[in-house]
């Protein structure tokens, strides 16, 4: 499937197991969401989203993207429309968080919450002074909204994290300025309220955990991982999945790595498609397997000969493989390919 066609960007999945994509068409960047049964069928698409996904308690799914945000049933219904945003997150009770980028002079972080049907409970606006971005949305079991973004000057960028309580109130703000450029990447957020944040920091994976009152606690480098691959997600075992680009052999390759809650590698998974893999997104279905989402190129034939990659991760072993060190790899493949070679839009 060339890049054409479209571009995986993130993934959610329900509690049956059923699994929603979003991402872009290559050639005019249209938005889309698929819907997969855990069979591997894809049972509708929708040409809008494009961005971040969430699937509720109930089934219904709710994707964003720059132009508005849709709340669909799990027949692939619409529900209702409100404005749109970069990423999207749903509590516990239904409530419905967008992070968005309120283009002005300077750009500024905005998040909103909305009821189960759709209807605005309220919209606060973070300025840092200078450029901001909104990356990531995540809730805590008390529907406490924690927001990941980028602020600062091109090629001077800086992480940021937001906490915002379930009533709208900016309860703290932390940054995080590492010795390089950072950018945001994604936000996994535990139960209890502590934060894991993957950014780039000068072309090098670093993930951050910070507790519920915002102080940092641990931190960790992955050195031969690229900057633009890192989807966060936590599993039933309470471990950070990451997925990653791993370097191998000249080229990068998939890879998932399980972080424990200091930060130490529980194990790591690799997996190569013999091409530069670009991992966009993951997500853990009810079995506790990883999905992953986003797309391979063959670096000497161009962007063109790209293709795009929905991949499943087998459970790992109990017990799970003890590595032998920080970059060992676990031998519980192979993966399960749930890639469609159709087009969404038809």
């Amino acid at each position: 499937m060339r890049l054409t066609t479209w571009i995986p960007k993130r993934v959610a999945v329900d509690v049956e197991g059923n699994t929603y994509v979003t991402g872009m068409t290559w050639a005019t960047w249209s938005p889309w969401v698929m819907k997969y049964s855990p069979a591997k069928a894809v049972l509708w698409t929708r040409t809008t989203g494009g961005g971040g996904v969430a699937v509720g308690s109930d089934g219904n799914v709710i994707v964003t993207g720059t132009a508005e945000t849709i709340k669909y049933d799990p027949s692939g219904t619409e529900l209702w429309r409100a404005a749109g945003g970069r990423a999207v997150a749903v509590d516990a009770s239904g409530s419905v968080y967008v992070a968005a980028v309120n283009h002005n002079a300077t750009d500024d972080i905005g998040v909103t919450k909305l009821d189960r049907n759709g209807g605005v409970m309220w919209a606060q606006v973070y300025d840092s002074g200078q450029y901001d971005e909104a990356v990531a949305v995540a809730t805590d079991a008390q529907g406490n909204p924690y927001v990941a973004g980028t602020y600062g000057w091109a090629g001077n960028g800086d992480v940021r994290l937001l906490k915002y309580s379930h009533g709208g109130i900016l309860m703290w703000d932390v940054p995080y300025a590492g010795p390089y450029w950072n950018e945001a990447l994604d936000i996994a957020v535990t139960a209890s309220g502590s934060a894991f944040v993957g950014c780039a920091e000068g072309g090098v994976l670093q993930i951050l955990r910070y507790s519920p009152a915002g102080a940092k606690l641990a931190d960790i480098r992955e050195d031969y991982v690229a900057r633009n691959a890192a989807g966060l997600a936590l599993s039933p075992q309470g471990e950070l999945y990451v997925a990653e680009q791993w370097y191998s052999g000249g080229r990068n390759d998939f890879a998932v790595v399980a972080l424990r809650s200091d930060l130490s590698v529980a194990w790591r998974a690799v997996h190569s498609v013999g091409d530069w893999a670009v991992p966009e997104g993951i997500a853990i279905d009810p079995a506790g397997s990883a999905v992953i989402v986003g797309y391979s190129v063959n670096t000497g034939e161009g962007a063109s000969s790209g293709k795009a990659r929905i991949l499943k991760l087998n459970p790992p072993p109990d017990p799970p493989v003890t590595p032998t060190g920080p970059t060992a790899v676990t031998a519980w493949l192979p993966y399960d390919y749930t890639a469609s070679s159709t087009d969404p839009k038809g």
